[in-house]
């Protein structure tokens, strides 16, 4: 469960962030995604001669190596699954670092930055109950 001190900033969280009367304006993510994918892409052939070579890795690389096809998979599912016209109807930022991008992804940033990149379903059930207490999410973004 996430500790009181992170959920009052959560609360706050929340609040800052305001959504724009255009979601359809804003900022793209897929060329992003695409870019990332092509670094993991060259980063997973990296290790993957490590190992051919019978070089040592770190556990993270060795989970790269074993889990490329799920992230690969999630790619191809973002590219060609994510209509533009789904997309342009998410509620975007309207202010701050994130401004122009779709709000849900302010709010996965913001889980990523107080769970220290660490994933536990019951965790995220409990961060996006207590943001929608303050700011409830539409349909499309949960």
């Amino acid at each position: 469960m996430i500790a009181a001190a992170p959920l009052l900033a959560l609360s706050s969280l929340a609040r800052a962030q305001t959504v724009s009367d255009t979601p359809q304006r804003g900022r793209l993510l897929l060329p992003r995604v695409l870019e990332n994918a092509h670094v993991l892409l060259d980063s997973y052939h990296a290790v993957a001669r490590a190992v051919r070579d019978k070089q040592s890795i770190t556990p993270a690389e060795e989970w790269l190596v074993d889990n490329f096809h799920i992230v690969d998979e999630q790619i191809r599912e973002i590219r060609d699954d994510l209509p533009s016209g789904f997309y342009r109807q998410l509620p975007k930022l309207d202010a701050g670092p994130l401004e122009g991008y779709p709000r849900v992804y302010g709010v996965a940033w913001a889980f990523v930055a107080h769970t220290d990149s660490q994933f536990d379903p019951e965790m995220l059930h409990n961060f996006l109950d207590a943001y929608q207490r303050v700011q409830p999410l539409t349909i499309g973004e949960l």
